[in-house]
């Protein structure tokens, strides 16, 4: 399952929300993948994530392959909200 989101922090994906974000999908042993552009990087690595550069007013994805991805989603998406990556 993949779903579509564009950054609206003036700084981009940066570290302090993406370990938020680490730190949620850390505990699921299913591929969760962030997408920008050509490029893909598992989100369960804080650097790696980083490593795509994502910046502000930027679309990016995120690719869950589980079975419970409609659940992963609703809590990324919670979370990334209270940490001003998306509307």
């Amino acid at each position: 399952m993949l779903r579509k989101y564009k950054v609206v922090d003036e700084i981009g994906l940066h570290a302090r929300p993406l370990s938020v974000i680490t730190n949620y999908v850390a505990q699921f042993d299913v591929p969760i993948h962030l997408v920008y552009g050509e490029k893909k990087a598992p989100l369960h690595s804080l650097m790696m994530a980083m490593s795509l550069g994502v910046p502000t007013q930027a679309e990016f994805s995120i690719e869950i392959d589980a079975d419970n991805a409609a659940e992963i989603f609703t809590e990324l998406e919670g979370i990334m909200r209270k940490e001003a990556l998306i509307d």
